[in-house]
């Protein structure tokens, strides 16, 4: 892959499995966003990430998104931050919110399985890689 990609993990708990994925890759610039959650809530209550992506592609790599808030939030602050494109990786895309909270943030989003139906309006924003799928090369 070329210099300008840039991989982020969402908070602290994802940062082994996107350094995984960097070495994978053969990337080496990994960053870490962090984000401060209400105990009481469950809600997100700060996001914060400190690292320059300005005019870099960015991918968030992460096992699982339900409703993405934790998307939403490092979404905003990489447009911030003036991320040329930003893409997410998800294992399990449950969207129990959808996807229209996500559209504003992401240029596309990859996910291995997903509960979410695929129709028109989604296919050109979401691609789910079926198991049949897995081992090919993307061109």
């Amino acid at each position: 892959m070329e210099d300008n990609w840039a991989l982020v993990a969402p908070d602290a708990g994802a940062e082994k499995k996107v350094l995984t994925v960097a070495q994978r890759l053969g990337l080496r610039d990994v960053f870490c966003a962090s984000k401060i959650r209400d105990s009481k809530t469950g809600k997100i209550t700060d996001t914060t990430f400190h690292d320059e992506v300005k005019g870099r592609k960015v991918l968030i790599v992460d096992d699982i998104c339900d409703g993405g808030r934790t998307f939403i939030e490092l979404g905003k602050l990489l447009r911030e931050k003036q991320a040329e494109t930003i893409y997410l990786y998800i294992t399990h895309g449950i969207f129990s919110k959808g996807l229209q909270a996500l559209n504003p943030y992401f240029d596309h989003i990859y996910c291995y399985h997903s509960f979410l139906p695929i129709t028109e309006e989604n296919q050109d924003f979401i691609t789910v890689i079926s198991s049949h799928d897995r081992h090919s090369q993307p061109s």
